[in-house]
């Protein structure tokens, strides 16, 4: 029996699950490679035997639950099965290996054993919480802190139990601790009680792992601190911190800061300091995203009228430190600031001394340079575009050209996209630059054909995720394209597979209306469903992804798909463009194969305009030997 995959065979072959089907006999008659991992059997040896002498799935009908399988070596696997009927008999389904959470649930359960009578009894609350933060138990003393009954405690999660303001706080915490980052972690919280109480607890959380360095559950042990945390928030209010920001002020940072260097003569750690200056953002909104990146016990103060401090207590060296400060610059992008970080030890001088240093060492933040960079690109014309040919396979002749966005940044040279599309993106730019290229590739080939050439070329541009999200879009190709005098279907716009969609489809319909033709790139890669890929509107040409034809020569599988998507294109009447060619067997492999366009640096790398200019002219007169 044939099966019609919805995915190309590469990405059904590289699931981990096992995928399978049989004939109407219950013989199985398709595996993927992961049956193997599975069973110990390759899949080859399997074909053609009952799938009930590996698996005990219930013959005759659909179902999702656990079955039992049998492995090569004489062991039981235990996997999620889910198994649907074929019109002609067979069946299909997948088989997800669970082994091992079986396997996890017997060792929780030995656990839950051992503590259950100091756990049940204990006078402070206690929760044994899954990795997904959910309570897979909980004690009394739990229920009357948290003012809920066990049962409704059992039904709620992290985010459920924790105030808003100090939940970002506390997942950061889970992440590391997950990782294995950090062993546990302590911090003060705000319990959600259902009567409204205002309850603060001291939670101390510790994960736990098993033999296998594997995270199987925390334990999470709270009391309530309240009344001494009003009491000190209160004084402390009052006198020590900023009355605009409600941060802690400059005193109360200084205080904290003497406190921790004292603590290095008896911890051997190192203290730190971030001093951050921010322009154009208030200081409640940089702090606010500051709380998930920081360690516990790091304090964040307002140290001036537009500046932040950090303390970083208790680090283990300086890296530790750098690496902070990298994790704050990431919090704080888009934000102009500038950033400076120092460290001392013992007997390496005092709190003034080490804010002075901080200060001292104040720079741009990598990545927020680089966008004030790109947003004087802008403004300065130092954007440049580059083209390159789309080339006819059969015969060498210049099918089409795209268009390709280059940065001539003054202190690195001629700088390729990407090296600087990610922080545009993070910037907010790649509108603009995305309309930069557009208008300028209209004008290029505007010239072009005023000059007796490219007259029968398209220009070919990338649209961006972002770009496709703007409401406007088609008024500004047609603004384009009317201000270059060019006929819409001069132009070509390229769509990434991964950013087709349904609610990509009204835009690009808009787009078609226009007259331009659209291409999807990057086809292959597997990352958008084959039905919306077919209904984009005004689809003149399917572009094959690069890494697709790079591994062609050595891979039956992926000439395969090749050959299966220049199949598509013929049934949908479109051009099928390889890209990334770069031997002349790719393109010999890539003819015969049926492909009729190419693109890649066998043929040209990316030309600015004037070089692609004397291309056309040789190309006019017959001299151009691509």
């Amino acid at each position: 029996m044939d099966v019609d995959l919805a995915l190309p065979r590469s990405v059904v072959d590289a699931l981990e699950d096992v995928v399978f089907a049989t004939d109407p006999e219950g013989r199985l008659t398709f595996l993927n490679p992961a049956w193997t991992a599975l069973t110990g059997h390759l899949p080859e040896e399997s074909i053609g035997t009952p799938l009930a002498d590996h698996v005990n799935v219930p013959e005759g009908r659909d179902l999702t639950g656990e079955a039992r399988c049998l492995t090569a070596y004489g062991g039981v696997r235990w996997v999620d099965a889910r198994v649907s009927s074929l019109p002609d008999g067979g069946r299909c389904g997948i088989l997800a290996d669970v082994t091992e959470r079986r396997r996890a649930a017997s060792r929780l359960a030995e656990a839950e054993a051992r503590f259950r009578g100091a756990f049940d009894h204990a006078a402070i609350g206690m929760a044994i919480i899954a990795t997904d933060g959910r309570p897979l138990r909980v004690n009394a003393a739990l229920c009357e802190l948290a003012g809920r009954h066990e049962g409704e405690l059992l039904e709620l999660t992290i985010a459920e139990l924790t105030h808003p303001d100090d939940l970002a706080a506390e997942l950061a915490h889970w992440e590391r601790l997950v990782s294995g980052e950090i062993r546990d972690f302590e911090m003060d919280k705000r319990l959600l009680r259902p009567d409204g109480v205002l309850l603060w607890a001291r939670q101390s959380t510790a994960l736990v792992r098993g033999d296998d360095g594997a995270p199987l559950y925390a334990v999470s042990q709270l009391h309530d601190v309240t009344a001494t945390r009003l009491a000190a928030e209160r004084l402390a209010r009052g006198v020590l911190h900023d009355h605009g920001t409600g941060l802690p002020g400059g005193e109360l940072f200084a205080d904290r800061l003497a406190q921790a260097l004292a603590r290095t003569r008896r911890s051997g750690r190192r203290v730190g300091v971030l001093r951050i200056r921010i322009q154009g953002a208030s200081l409640e909104e940089a702090a606010a995203r500051l709380a998930p990146v920081l360690r516990p016990g790091d304090t964040v103060a307002r140290v001036g009228d537009d500046e932040l401090g950090i303390m970083l207590d208790a680090l283990h060296d300086d890296d530790e430190a750098q690496l902070v400060a990298r994790r704050v610059e990431q919090a704080l992008s888009g934000l102009r600031l500038r950033l400076g970080v120092a460290t001392a030890g013992e007997g390496e001088g005092g709190a003034d001394q080490l804010v002075a240093a901080a200060a001292s060492h104040a720079r741009l933040p990598e990545e927020t340079r680089l966008q004030q960079d790109l947003r004087r690109a802008l403004e300065l014309e130092e954007l440049r575009l580059a083209f390159q040919p789309v080339v006819a396979l059969a015969d060498g002749r210049i099918a089409g050209l795209e268009a390709l966005v280059r940065w001539d940044d003054p202190r690195a040279g001629l700088r390729l996209p990407g090296e600087f599309l990610a922080a545009a993106g993070a910037a907010g730019l790649l509108e603009d630059f995305g309309e930069w290229v557009l208008r300028q590739s209209c004008r290029s080939l505007a010239r072009w054909r005023a000059a007796g050439l490219a007259n029968d070329l398209t220009v070919g541009v990338n649209l961006s995720a972002v770009e496709l999200r703007r409401p406007d879009l088609a008024d500004v190709v047609a603004d384009a394209l009317r201000e270059a005098g060019l006929h819409p279907s001069s132009l070509r716009l390229e769509v990434a597979e991964d950013a087709i969609g349904p609610d990509r489809l009204p835009v690009l319909r808009s787009l078609a209306r226009v007259g331009v033709s659209l291409a999807v790139d990057d086809f292959g890669a597997g990352a958008a469903a084959l039905p919306y890929v077919t209904r984009v509107p005004a689809l003149e040409e399917i572009k094959i992804d690069r890494t697709l034809v790079t591994a062609v020569a050595e891979s039956r599988e992926d000439a395969a798909v090749i050959a299966a998507v220049i199949s598509l294109g013929r049934s949908l009447g479109v051009a099928v463009v390889a890209e990334g060619l770069e031997s002349a067997s790719e393109v010999r492999l890539l003819r015969d194969l049926g492909c009729t366009l190419g693109q890649g640096f066998w043929f040209g790398r990316p030309q600015p305009a004037a070089e692609v200019e004397q291309l056309l002219r040789r190309a006019a007169h017959g001299e151009l030997g691509i």
